[in-house]
């Protein structure tokens, strides 16, 4: 049975349900990424954990309640003994693209790495996992002397066999706009992995590259022998591994209505296929094929029945 771990920031969201309504859940990336994972896998066929930290307090029983009921596994989310979990709230425009106000200075997540360490690391790494998927918004919240924890792990993880997936999603509010900074902790982490994830978008704005084939001859250069999978959203992706390499079209959306978890739905599902056995072009496929059924709802978690339409459609 396949273990995937997922590394990041798990928040309290409030999205807009009404003009004077707001809707609480549970989100942020990775969490949307290890929801929708575990929503395409069926639960004997992977294990998801979502390795992310919260207090000790009544919103940390609600979301350790949650991944329950999401079938996400809560063994590597740590219980912090002062801080608590962040807040979030989207607001969506006309034309489906977000807004967001934070609060967060006191997110547990931010000392994840250092409640983990308290106990050797061992709680990850003894459950060797298959794969260890982490994003640029996880990396983005922890500091530096966090941060430099992070990367002797993804070793020791890599040492063991796992399969390590970066998505840098990149957001420069969260860098305070020191892109030196963020494209030097970037390069780490394209080093260090094993699957590359990003945006078109996200290598523009960290390298002034806008065309697939030169992104990926340029994190060709950081890693070698990376596998890529480069989306552009209505305008498809680019898949390159040690055996193939090619442009894949997807069917763009005739009305967005919020694009939250796009890309989180994709790389879950993505990941989720994978797990189950599908090839790279069906896996890519069904990914596209939820994204699509995602950003066609309002929020990061869209309900159960039209995604289970789409799932069994796409599958």
């Amino acid at each position: 049975m396949p273990n995937l771990v997922i590394f990041g920031e798990t928040m309290v969201e409030l999205s807009k349900a009404t003009d004077e309504l707001y809707k609480k859940g549970f989100a942020g990336d990775v969490h949307s990424v290890a929801l929708y994972l575990k929503r395409a896998a069926l639960d004997e066929q992977v294990k998801a954990y979502l390795m992310c930290a919260c207090g000790q307090d009544l919103s940390g029983d609600q979301l350790i309640e949650t991944l329950h009921e999401q079938n996400i596994q809560s063994d590597l989310a740590l219980r912090h003994p002062e801080r608590t979990i962040g807040l979030y709230m989207v607001n969506t425009d006309a034309n489906g693209e977000r807004s967001f106000d934070y609060w967060r200075s006191t997110s547990a997540a931010k000392e994840t790495l250092e409640l983990l360490e308290q106990q050797g690391n061992n709680k990850l790494l003894d459950l060797k996992p298959d794969v260890f998927f982490f994003s640029g918004i996880t990396l983005a919240i922890l500091s530096d002397e966090s941060r430099a924890k992070l990367w002797p792990l993804l070793e020791q993880l890599r040492d063991q066999g796992c399969d390590i997936l970066f998505d840098p999603n990149y957001r420069a509010r969260l860098w305070n706009d020191n892109l030196d900074k963020a494209r030097g902790e970037f390069e780490k982490a394209f080093k260090l992995s094993t699957t590359l994830l990003p945006s078109l978008e996200d290598v523009e704005m960290l390298f002034g590259i806008s065309e697939f084939e030169a992104a990926a001859n340029k994190l060709l250069e950081l890693n070698p022998t990376a596998t890529l999978l480069i989306k552009d959203g209505p305008n498809g992706m680019l898949y390159r591994d040690e055996t193939e390499q090619f442009h894949l079209a997807v069917t763009p959306v005739k009305t967005v209505v919020d694009t939250t978890a796009a890309g989180d739905s994709f790389n879950g599902s993505f990941l989720a296929a994978r797990a189950m056995g599908k090839d790279v072009r069906e896996s890519l496929n069904f990914a596209a094929a939820i994204a699509a059924e995602v950003i066609q709802h309002r929020g990061a978690v869209i309900p159960l029945e039209p995604y289970n339409k789409a799932r069994d459609a796409a599958l």
